[in-house]
């Protein structure tokens, strides 16, 4: 029986993928399978995982054109025959006993999504733990709620979920959505999910890259619209709009203003447009939110000065910014 199916995209990685690879071969839990989604590759980078996957029978590669990475997620989850999926990033790389401490805690706890702790690992070398807040075993909708109030990553990879999960409910990575799909992908399993648990180690290692879509200025950062309407879709079409709302808008601020605008110091065309969606809402309601306040009275004050200055305008935050990011280069 195959117990849990690793599904890597990957698109251009020749210089992080063997790693990737290996790390999820190397597994203490062996009966896995390894699905290795070449998305269109224009380097060395099928040439590695074939070479690789030569030489160790759970890999299976499939290779496909460039349509992007829910794309490949999808082909993998469809392609999958494990109990359990597990998402791993194409230069990201596992704890070595991931896979199996995670797969004996869903077993033991019946878990439908089992999330856990990662480390950033940084170019240079330096590894520093993230770590979420620590919960029980919970229901799906519980765990919604966290994610909605960002007390919880979102990230797909952050989780091992139950594959059944996907196949019965008929979720899919959207891929219409560039920016923003792993949280709308992770708050439709959570609506669906039973039970969700929480293993408080650090087990995944996420390569904070410099030419990362969040750390460059991009005009995908944009689809995050994209990603809170189909969130607030799915939960009025459950019927759970009325009870989640104020979290609902919680999240909406958050993604759409809070995160992507007023925390950023990417400046540009996208980052002034995304302001201007966040302002056609007008939900002045959130700011009275009692999720919205707890998550605000924890903020460090260069966060609440900067919302205040967006708040008031475009251009007084963005000066602020500017000035900030001016202040740090010259200190380099």
């Amino acid at each position: 029986m195959i117990k849990v199916s690793v599904i890597i995209p990957a698109y251009n990685l020749q210089n992080y993928i063997e790693k990737s690879l290996n790390s999820a071969i190397n597994q203490s839990l062996q009966e896995i399978e390894i699905l290795v989604i070449n998305d269109g590759s224009k380097d060395s980078t099928l040439d590695i995982i074939n070479n690789i996957a030569s030489k160790c029978d759970r890999v299976r590669v499939i290779d496909k054109k460039n349509q992007g990475v829910s794309k490949a997620r999808n082909t993998g989850i469809k392609e999958a025959r494990g109990e359990y999926i597990l998402f791993l990033d194409g230069d990201d790389w596992l704890h070595i006993d991931a896979l199996k401490l995670l797969y004996n805690k869903a077993k033991e706890d019946d878990l439908d999504m089992v999330a856990y702790d990662f480390i950033l690992a940084y170019e240079n070398g330096v590894l520093i733990n993230s770590n979420d807040m620590d919960f029980g075993n919970i229901s799906g909708e519980e765990y919604l709620g966290l994610a909605m109030e960002s007390k919880v990553s979102v990230a797909l990879w952050s989780k091992l979920i139950r594959r059944d999960l996907f196949e019965s409910y008929n979720i899919q990575c959207p891929e219409d959505i560039a920016f923003g799909e792993d949280m709308a992908t992770t708050m439709m399993l959570s609506i669906y999910a039973k039970r969700v648990g929480k293993l408080n180690k650090n087990l995944y290692y996420y390569l904070q890259r410099s030419t990362s879509v969040t750390k460059t200025a991009s005009t995908k950062i944009l689809d995050v619209e994209k990603a809170v309407t189909l969130v607030e879709g799915v939960i009025l079409e459950n019927n759970k709009y009325d009870t989640l709302k104020d979290k609902y808008k919680l999240m909406r601020f958050l993604h759409l203003y809070y995160f992507n605008v007023v925390t950023s110091n990417i400046l540009g065309e996208a980052h002034k447009t995304l302001y201007n969606i966040w302002n056609n809402y007008k939900d002045e309601e959130v700011y009275n939110n009692k999720f919205y306040k707890e998550f605000i009275s924890k903020a460090n004050s260069n966060s609440r000065m900067r919302l205040r200055l967006y708040n008031i305008s475009y251009g007084l935050g963005s000066s602020y910014v500017t000035i900030i990011n001016k202040v740090k280069a010259f200190r380099r």
